[in-house]
């Protein structure tokens, strides 16, 4: 998809939703403050056409690039947009009535821990996800058995789900032990994330 046809379907949604900022190939709702919401662009194998993401992204959760393991395609999982007026003008619909709900619904550590939609999932990212949020909200009692299910989970991790087994076990050592020190490491965590996508500040 050419530039000029991106920064069409951006500025589509930021007429929808005028709160976003632009960051690149996202759109960002602040406060970002550890949980980064917003829309998200991407490629598709249609040259002239993109998915649009409506995601949300828990910056303590160590990664280098955007992840979309916590979000949802505007208009469904096939669903791509072109940048001519048919398509931003449903486009914009979809952001306000599917998009935005969403996006509203997680604006928090602590609403993120106590999401429905995130308790439905039983994938190791939506189990990460929860159990880091109920550890950034002080929530240990919580976050500890968690961690420890996903620990467990990955017994044979190799990869990257190795990285994430030792990231759990840390932090479940840590909030066991020492809380504050747990917080701190998240916190961490969550400015080099915030580093590495090009947002100013995590908090």
């Amino acid at each position: 998809m050419k530039k000029s046809e991106k920064r069409r379907i951006l500025g589509a949604l930021r007429e929808a939703v005028p709160l976003l900022r632009e960051n690149g190939k996202m759109l960002i709702m602040d406060p970002v403050e550890s949980v980064l919401r917003g829309f998200y662009l991407e490629d598709s194998s249609t040259r002239d056409a993109a998915y649009v993401w409506a995601f949300v992204q828990p910056l303590y959760i160590p990664s280098k690039t955007v992840t979309l393991t916590l979000g949802q395609r505007l208009g469904g999982q096939a669903r791509t947009w072109k940048a001519h007026l048919e398509d931003l003008e449903a486009l914009k619909e979809f952001a306000i009535h599917q998009g935005l709900p969403f996006l509203r619904q997680i604006g928090s550590s602590a609403r993120l821990a106590d999401s429905p939609w995130l308790a439905q999932k039983a994938s190791e990212h939506a189990i990460q996800a929860r159990a880091y949020a109920l550890g950034a909200s002080e929530r240990w009692q919580e976050a500890i058995p968690l961690l420890q299910s996903l620990i467990s989970s990955l017994e044979a991790a190799t990869g990257w789900r190795l990285d994430m087994k030792r990231r759990a076990q840390q932090l479940a050592s840590l909030g066991q032990a020492a809380p504050c020190e747990a917080k701190q490491l998240l916190e961490t965590w969550a400015n080099e994330t915030a580093k590495n996508l090009g947002i100013e500040s995590a908090q």
